[in-house]
Parts: C-alpha cells; structure tokens; sequence
C-alpha cells in the first residue's frame, strides 16, 4: 500500500507521471491506476488503495471535472480528512470541493523541486484541515527555509524617524527575497503586526513561516546603529543577534550584512551563493533614499488625496536629487496610476500621462524594469482591446503577490472568476495578511455565488483593514433576498467608507438611492441614478469613472453604460465590470441579457479575449462556433 493515491482523469495520464516521479523523489511511495494488476477488480483495488493512502492528491482540470470516477474518489477522501486538491490547468475544482485551497499546477514544468511541490509537501506533512468560519484551509507545515520580517523599532528619539526604520526593516525583506530558496512573507502579511505584542510563535502559524526577524534602528545624526535577530517561530529561540554600526553613507552594505548574515545561518536548508550581494544600493544620495523612504511609508497606509499628493512631492524631490534613483521613478510612476482608483479627480488623463512619463524615465534607467513596462501599458489602455493589453502585460514576477494577482485580476475583468481564483489564492498564500488580495477572492466567491465562502473572506477582508469590502458584504446579503439588511449595513456605513467609494454622491440622500437601485432592483431609483449620471455627463459638473459606470449596470440603464463606456475610455474604468458586470445579481442578469450587451462586448474586446484565454463562468460559444460573429449565448 503506498503513501499516496493520486485521482486523476485519463486524458492528463502525461503529467501524472511526472507528479507521481517527482513525489517518488522526495521519498513518497505512489499509487495510481497504472499500479492495477492485470485481471484485477478494478474498483476493488481503487477501494483498497484509498482506504489505505495516507494522503489522496486530487488532479483537478477540465477533463477531470467531467469525470464521475475522479469525483467519487475525491468525495471518498474528504470524507477521510486526507483530501489533498491541486488544478492542473487553473481549473477551479467543481462544487462542493472548494473549501480547502487547491494548490496551482498550471506552470509546473515537471521540475521534482519546483516551488509547488514544496507546497503541495508541506500539505502532505500538515494536519487535517479544519473548519475556520465558512471557509476551509489547510494547516500546513512551514518549509524551515522560509522567514517573515518584522517592521523594526523606532529607537530614535524622534518619533517622526519610524519611517526610517519600517524602510530598513523593508529592504532587508527586499534583500532576502532575493535569494532563490528562501520563501520570504510579504510586506503587508509582516507589517500586519506592527505595534502589536503577539508572540513570535503565533505570528509564524499565521505566516506559516519557520523564522522570524525582528530588529530595531536607532538613528542619530549621521550615525545608524541597526539590531537585529533571528528567531525559530516554533519554540521562539533565538538563533542568532547582532549590532550593526555605521552612517546613512554605508546604509545599504549595512543591510546587505544583515541580509548575508541570516543567509549564512539558514545556509544547511538554503546551499546559496553567500558571496553575491542581496541588498540592492537604490542610490549613492542618502537624501534622496531618506525622501524615497519617507514617500513609501506615505503610500503604505490607506490611500486618500492628501498621502498620494504627498508622496509624490517627496518622490519628484528624490529624482530631482538623483535623477537616475530608477525606484523612485518606478515609486513615482505606480503612485501616479493609482490615484484615479482611489480618488475622484476632474480628469484622470493628466495622472495617467504622468504615470507613463515617470515610467518611461524608469526605462531610460532600466530597459529591463519590468515594473516600468506594465505601467506604462497600464497608463495607456483605454479599457478595450484587452488582448492587446494582456499581451503587453504577460509577464509575470515569479513569487510576487502584487504580480501573481494582477495576472488574477486580469482574467477577472473578462468574467473568468473560476480562472482567476486559483492565482489569487497563490498570491494570498504570500501575502495572507493583504485586505486587498482577500476582497477579490470574495469578489470571485460572489461571482460564482459561493455566498458563505464569499462572506468569509469579506469579513477577513475588513480585518486586514481594508473597509471597501462593506459594499459587497451587504451585496451578498442582497442576493440572497435580504436588501433590507443590506441597506442597513451600507447606511451604517456611509461616514466610514461612503465619500472614499464616489466623492460625486456628496449627501447620504444620494448614497440611498444609489443603494436601493442596487438591492431593491427598484426601477424608479434606478431611473434616478441613470438621470444624475447622464446630467453630470452632459454638463461636465462630474467626472464619469469607475464608480459612475458601476450605477448603470442594469437592464434598464444598459445602453447608457455602453455609450459612456466608450465616450469616457480609461485605464481604470474596465474595474466596473469586475465589481459589477460579472456578478449573479438580477440587475446584472438584465444587464448581460440586454441586446445591446452583444454589440458592446464586441466592440471592446471582450469577445476576442474569451476566443483567446478561454469563455468566462457565464458565457459560452454556441454548439459548432468560436463565438464569432455573436454565435454565442451568456446567462
């Protein structure tokens, strides 16, 4: 009897036998059906061997997801507690086998020490997945070359120098996630605990990382004196302290002595090269990183006019002291993209063009700035021909949250929920800290009406701090036929998020009518809505963004949406069709099914997306076509 049973369907028979080698490799015993016996009952075997495999890995694509044999077995082990899922394709497994994380084989190349075998390892030798609210997640067991570090502390006598050390302390994690073997916990997950007294233990089964570091920076003058130590999360020991001394000219050899100094005592688990430099010298004018600091302790916290207008003038005084600081150009060219997201400005092209001007001086740095390359494709698209912009855009940044989860966003944005989730569950994994990645996994538990798993992850959403979730909190208490508590929940919101959603709708008489369109489905709200946008179109007295956009999605309001859609075109105004379009509300059923939807989606690209990377949730070709020509039916 082997260790494993491996369920499968017969059509990915090749890449089983790559998984079933690669587990041998690491000293798992496998079975799969190539292991029966000639005139063997076949169902007898298959019975045995699941009763006795200690772990049953269910390969989840689309050919499995048709297969009765590949489901009967993973029924069999989820009943066992020994249910170990993974997607071969990104396929999201079928219903009912979505509560513990299927981890993500569509890249794997075969390769025995790829990143997700040591994931899916470590999911062997975890424990049995436990309930946590509506969703399910697997414990599992943190690889021991794998750390998370701590914000440092401010020892400075000067309050207002904490920046400096979060910037430390943020270089350092930079400088380690430089280095191939070590699994580095984000930024967001690792500053979650700033300022809180929780135990070194806790923090590592949060982060599920082995190591943790934490220091402190005591600034003064011209003078540095950083502390640090590493700590085993299992027990708390400490393995290793040291002082580091020297002056704001030697800040960065300071972190790369750090940096090296942890390598070397995590070297038995890691083999790296210890003589390369991992902190990377940003620039040789310590005023300008000290500005560059300032700037992305500004940009860490909640984004609001004031923190991004700020930021930015500290970003433009760095470059104009070292016009060749490529970070601070890059810094100064996400920030400038951003703001129309957050923010209500009268015209977003001015930001946009910004964005693609600091982004091309990144270039002229850097030809090779990955970071530069999408921002610009990103400040000019003008949300249609979404092939053209995904093409520009393909690359993705191995084990960076913020890239695994655009490549997410992206498929969200053309109604394919199921595809997008796997990839933002693996940058949740990174970052399972982050409020932002948790509310778009929610978004795609919503699209697909997983309303309790949903709900789990707006709650956990807002406890990461991001407050947006509020809104689709009471959206799925609205689809499930309660709009008065979903209106009660937004009303009792509207101080807290309400002008941070839509600056236009400057009174809560605005907000209501806004949110009884939405929930109720009430048409003499909806009619009203329609009126105010379209007047503030007309007049000039508001800009039409994102938010706008969102308020016409129904049937009743479809053709306007369609006409600003286009008369308004914007890199950020696509966000519309994720938060709304895509969605299982009646208003957005009526939406889709208006007969102008077809035309429109034609028109911006969406139709030759669904040809290229795949049909979304709720649409598909008809019988015999490609979808061409409108030859295709959406629910």
């Amino acid at each position: 009897m082997a260790d494993i049973f491996i369920s499968y369907a017969h059509g990915d028979r090749g890449t089983i036998e790559k998984l079933a080698s690669a587990l041998e490799t690491r000293g798992y015993s496998v079975w799969w059906d190539r292991e029966i016996a000639a005139g063997s009952e076949f169902s007898m075997v298959i019975e045995q061997e699941l009763k006795a495999a200690d772990a049953v890995v269910v390969a989840w694509s689309e050919r499995s997801l048709g297969s009765h044999w590949v489901r009967d077995e993973a029924d069999f082990a989820r009943g066992q507690g020994k249910l170990l899922p993974l997607s071969l394709d990104g396929s999201l497994p079928p219903l009912g086998f979505r509560q513990i994380h299927a981890v993500n084989f569509h890249e794997w190349d075969g390769d025995p020490s790829h990143r997700v075998m040591d994931e899916l390892d470590s999911s062997i030798g975890g424990s049995q997945s436990v309930l946590n609210g509506a969703a399910s997640e697997r414990q599992v067991r943190p690889t021991s070359a794998s750390i998370a570090v701590l914000p440092f502390a401010n020892m400075s006598s000067d309050p207002e120098q904490e920046y400096f050390s979060d910037g430390m302390a943020e270089e350092v994690l930079n400088a380690l996630a430089n280095v191939p073997s070590l699994l580095v916990a984000g930024r967001t997950s690792s500053f979650a605990f700033k300022g809180k007294n929780v135990d070194i233990r806790e923090i590592g089964r949060v982060l599920n990382v082995a190591n943790v570091l934490e220091g402190s920076v005591r600034k003064q003058g011209e003078r540095v004196r950083i502390t640090a130590q590493l700590i085993r999360a299992s027990d708390g020991f400490h393995l290793w302290s040291e002082k580091y001394d020297g002056t704001l000219d030697d800040v960065f050899d300071l972190q790369d002595k750090i940096s090296l100094a942890i390598v070397g005592k995590l070297e038995t688990l890691l083999c790296p090269n210890t003589d390369q430099r991992l902190a990377e010298r940003l620039t040789e004018n310590k005023e300008a990183y000290d500005l560059f600091l300032r700037a992305r302790a500004f940009l860490n916290k909640y984004w609001g006019d004031e923190t991004v207008s700020r930021a930015l003038e500290l970003l433009q005084a760095a470059v104009e002291l070292d016009p060749d600081f490529l970070k601070a150009w890059e810094l100064m060219a996400f920030a400038q993209a951003q703001l129309p997201q957050i923010i209500t400005v009268p015209d977003e092209s001015v930001y946009y063009e910004a964005s693609a001007r600091a982004a091309a001086r990144a270039l002229e740095i850097d030809p090779h700035s990955l970071t530069a390359k999408y921002i610009i494709a990103y400040s000019q698209w003008d949300g249609t021909d979404f092939v053209g912009y995904y093409e520009k855009t393909s690359e993705t940044i191995e084990n960076n949250p913020e890239s695994i989860f655009a490549k997410a966003y992206k498929s969200m944005a053309i109604g394919r929920l199921s595809a997008a989730l796997p990839h933002i569950m693996d940058a949740l994994e990174l970052e399972p800290l982050s409020g932002r990645i948790s509310h778009c996994a929610g978004q795609c538990y919503l699209g697909l009406s997983e309303f309790e798993l949903a709900e789990a992850m707006f709650h956990r959403s807002q406890e990461a701090g991001f407050a947006g979730s509020i809104f689709y909190l009471a959206e799925a208490k609205a689809m499930q036929g309660e709009p008065d508590a979903a209106l009660d929940m937004v009303m009792q919101n509207y101080e807290a998020v309400g002008e941070r959603f839509a600056s236009q709708l400057r009174s809560k008489e605005q907000w209501e009518v806004i949110f009884r369109a939405k929930f109720y489905d009430d048409p003499k709200a909806q009619d009203m809505v329609e009126a105010f946008i379209l007047n503030a179109a007309r007049t000039g007295s508001e800009p039409i963004n994102f938010p706008m956009l969102s308020g016409l999605v129904c049937g009743r309001s479809a053709e306007s949406y369609f006409k600003l859609y286009l008369e308004h075109r914007s890199p950020s105004n696509w966000i519309s069709l994720v938060s709304e379009v895509w969605m299982p509300s009646k208003r957005a059923r009526g939406f889709r099914r208006h007969p102008g939807f077809k035309a429109f989606a034609e028109k911006i690209g969406l139709t030759a997306a669904w040809q290229k990377y795949g049909w979304p949730d709720l649409a598909r070709p008809d019988p015999g076509t490609d979808g061409s020509n409108g030859a295709w039916s959406i629910d």
